[in-house]
């Protein structure tokens, strides 16, 4: 996630920053919101690949986290 993070942001004009937290980073936030939204989540959360899944997810961020610089911060934490 912090390649793409670093690589999505370098060197684009503010319209096309837009269009890649659409196709790119706006996903995996519906997918994080999707999968904590789940009625059975609880239950859900102790199957092995539910955990699998989960870990992924809670992961993303911290890439995101890592390829955070000043001249992306407001798109990343502002979306």
């Amino acid at each position: 996630m912090k390649a793409l993070v670093l690589g999505g942001f370098a060197q684009m004009d503010t319209e096309t920053k837009q269009q890649y937290w659409s196709e790119v980073l706006q996903p995996l936030q519906q997918r994080s919101l999707r999968l904590i939204n789940q009625e059975n989540f609880q239950q859900m959360c102790q199957q092995e690949e539910a955990k699998q899944e989960t870990t992924a997810t809670l992961e993303a961020p911290c890439g995101i986290a890592e390829a955070t610089q000043m001249d992306n911060v407001a798109i990343l934490f502002n979306s």
